[in-house]
């Protein structure tokens, strides 16, 4: 098992003659008795071992268990944590900029005050995340999971947030200037004094969301809210 400090992995090799010694998943032939990996996902290492009366193999598989881990406050800029499964950790006030974070779940995450700046989060799970007070400016969203998410007063200048499903979520006093929102769901979303200035709206749902002035847009409201 391992976390974000990596793990090592060992091997004794014994034979006649040279041995050619080489790990799959795109590293190669190694030397030595040992090699340092970092991962973020659970991942099979296939050591193959070849000499002149032939090739032998071993397998070993390391678990990545990264779910409820503290790592709030760290500097994890360009982290690449695509796939991982960050659900319920602590990340609050965490600097993620520019963090590779596709496909990664974040579900019931603590992302309050969190920096994402730049961050690349396509098709991440965000369901029931904390993301009050976070920065996600020019963040890649695309196609992410928000549904629940609190995301009061957090800033989504400029980010990239087509086909995300945000419905039931909360964006109250957001900044959302610029954003780019075509097709999203933002059903029963609480848009309470948020920022929507510039912000692309082509094909977003907002039947049953409070709009930024507090009404309620009835069902049947695409692209626009309309105040029965």
């Amino acid at each position: 098992m391992t976390d974000l400090a990596g793990t090592t992995l060992s091997w004794d090799v014994q034979g006649d003659g040279p041995i050619s010694i080489s790990l799959d998943n795109g590293i190669g032939t190694v030397t030595g008795t040992s090699l340092q990996v970092d991962l973020v996902v659970t991942k099979t290492y296939t050591l193959t071992a070849t000499n002149a009366n032939g090739t032998s193999t071993a397998d070993v598989t390391v678990t990545v268990d990264l779910t409820d881990i503290d790592l709030s406050g760290q500097d994890l800029t360009d982290a690449k944590l695509a796939g991982a499964d960050l659900s319920g950790a602590n990340l609050a006030g965490t600097n993620l900029t520019n963090a590779r974070l596709a496909g990664t779940n974040l579900s019931g995450a603590n992302l309050t005050t969190a920096i994402l700046i730049d961050a690349h989060m396509e098709g991440a799970n965000l369901s029931g995340a904390t993301l009050n007070g976070a920065d996600l400016t020019n963040a890649k969203l695309e196609g992410a999971d928000l549904t629940w998410a609190e995301a009061n007063n957090a800033t989504f200048f400029s980010s990239h947030m087509r086909d995300v499903d945000a419905s039931n979520a909360e964006f109250t006093f957001a900044d959302l200037r610029t954003a780019l929102m075509t097709e999203a769901n933002f059903t029963n979303v609480d848009l309470s004094g948020a920022d929507l200035t510039g912000t692309t709206l082509d094909g977003v749902i907002f039947d049953g969301a409070t709009w930024v002035t507090g009404e309620t847009c009835a069902v049947g409201s695409v692209g626009s809210c309309v105040i029965p």
